[in-house]
C-alpha cells in the first residue's frame, strides 16, 4: 500500500499525526478563517486526543466535528461527543468549538468539507459508521446527502453518519489504526482476491491520492 505510513511506537504515530492535524488546520485558518477537524469516537484515538488537547495552537478558530454518533442521550457512555469532550477539547483544545454532524453539515462548504479527517477501522472493516451490514450502506457509499440514519444489526444502536461522498470532500484523509490484527484485517480488505469489498476498501479507492493509513503495532 503506497499511501501506508508505518511507525515504530505509538508515541510516534501521535507525534507525527498531531503535527499533521496542525499543519492542515493552520491552512484551513489561513484560508477562511476556520480550521476544520473531523474526528472519531472509539478508544484508539484518545492518547492522540489527550496529546492535541496540551498543544499550543489556535484552538479559538478550530470547529470540530465527529464522523460518526451513536444515537444515544449526551449522558450515555457510549456516546461520541462526550467522549470528545472529555478527552480532546479539554486544557488548550478547550478553547475550539464543537458541532454535531447536522450543524457541519448545514454550515461548512464542500471547498473542503474538512481540512482533516480522522478515520478508524473495526475488525468488519466498518469506518465511521459504514458499516457492511447495514441496510442503508449502499445508500451512503453512493448518495449525495451530507448524513445518514445507520442501523446495522451488528450493532446496539441506531448511528448517524458522514456519507462517503462527504468524507471523501475532506482535504486531507487519515486512517489511523494500530495494533497487528487491525493490520491484518486491512491487509485482508486490500487483498485482491478478496470476494466481497468492505467499506474500508470502498473508501480508500474512492480517496486516492488523498488518504494516508497511519499504523503502529
Amino acid at each position: 500500500m503506497n499511501n501506508l505510513r508505518e511507525f515504530d511506537s505509538r508515541q510516534a504515530l501521535h507525534d507525527a499525526l498531531s503535527a499533521l492535524i496542525c499543519e492542515q488546520l493552520e491552512g484551513g485558518i489561513k484560508q477562511r478563517g476556520t480550521g476544520r477537524l473531523i474526528v472519531s469516537g472509539g478508544s484508539t484515538p484518545i492518547p492522540l486526543f489527550h496529546q492535541l488537547a496540551k498543544t499550543t495552537f489556535d484552538w479559538q478558530n478550530v470547529s470540530v466535528c465527529l464522523a460518526d454518533e451513536r444515537l444515544v442521550p449526551a449522558d450515555h457512555p457510549r456516546c461520541n461527543a462526550s467522549m470528545v469532550q472529555q478527552e480532546l477539547l479539554q486544557e488548550k483544545a478547550a478553547a475550539a468549538a464543537f458541532l454535531s454532524l447536522s450543524e457541519a453539515a448545514q454550515t461548512w462548504d464542500t471547498k473542503p468539507f474538512a481540512d482533516i479527517t480522522l478515520l478508524g477501522m473495526g475488525n468488519d472493516g466498518h469506518t465511521a459508521s459504514l458499516f457492511p451490514d447495514a441496510p442503508e450502506l449502499k445508500s451512503a457509499l453512493n448518495g449525495d446527502q451530507p448524513v445518514y440514519t445507520m442501523t446495522p444489526p451488528s450493532q446496539p444502536e441506531a448511528r448517524e453518519t458522514f456519507g462517503l461522498q462527504t468524507l471523501c470532500a475532506s482535504q486531507q484523509l487519515v486512517l489511523h489504526i494500530e495494533g497487528e490484527e487491525k493490520y491484518r484485517v486491512l491487509q485482508e480488505a486490500m487483498n485482491d482476491s478478496a470476494t466481497t469489498s468492505l467499506p474500508i476498501r470502498t473508501l480508500i479507492e474512492a480517496a486516492h491520492s488523498h488518504i494516508t493509513i497511519f499504523w503502529a503495532p
